[in-house]
């Protein structure tokens, strides 16, 4: 009986240890998304950035009371 707890508890430890690599690749791809996503290059390339303009591109309109709008 004893030597059949040992043989599981090292099964048990197997797929642990298989499991923490698995987590650890899985945490290193996601690392890589997250400096990708971080990037110069791709902060440049997004969409969101595409769609700014540029502040001399802007003309500021005053409407009525305090507030000001932007327009192309």
């Amino acid at each position: 009986m004893f030597s059949t707890r040992q043989v599981t508890k090292g099964y048990v430890l197997n797929r642990l240890g298989a499991e923490r690599q698995t987590l650890i690749k899985e945490n290193e791809q996601k690392e890589m998304e997250i400096s990708k996503v971080r990037s110069l290059q791709h902060i440049q390339n997004s969409s969101k950035v595409q769609r700014m303009k540029r502040p001399d591109q802007l003309v500021y309109v005053q409407v009525l009371g305090d507030t000001a709008i932007a327009s192309k």
